[in-house]
């Protein structure tokens, strides 16, 4: 759990005025740690969402895609970038979005990192990215 931890520490760093979604979230799709932009989008403080997951508030299309990029993620290894479209709150949403698979110590799969931008920041999510990759070994 100190690696995860430092982790987020040094997320919170990197990303400090970052206008995307922040999310690390654990191999159940919980989230573990949400960033003040990702709360606002869905209307409720950070503490909130803290063990809750996609399915309370996206669209069946954004869930499927969430579990089928977190398995992707896993089985590559690697970070994967895509975009995504469905419904937030009722709400139409296109993003782009980056994710990283988290691993235990133990090489064990811990959680996903996901962050996602409007579709028109897409160039923002890209170069942040290549800061993030020596987090995640990549």
């Amino acid at each position: 759990m100190e690696k995860i931890r430092d982790l987020l520490q040094a997320l919170q760093r990197i990303t400090s005025g970052f206008k995307g979604s922040l999310v690390v979230k654990d191999v159940n799709g919980k989230y573990l740690y949400v960033n003040e932009t990702f709360a606002r989008r869905l209307g409720r403080p950070p503490s909130e969402l803290i063990g809750m997951s996609a399915a309370d508030f996206f669209s069946q299309e954004i869930i499927q895609t969430a579990r089928r990029t977190d398995r992707e993620a896993f089985e590559k290894g690697l970070p994967i970038e895509f975009e995504t479209k469905g419904k937030l709150l009722g709400k139409p949403f296109m993003g782009y979005v980056v994710k990283w698979p988290i691993y235990e110590s133990s090489g064990k799969p811990f959680g996903v990192c996901l962050m996602s931008v409007s579709i028109e920041e897409k160039d923002t999510i890209i170069a942040l990215r290549k800061k993030l990759n020596p987090l995640f070994g990549k």
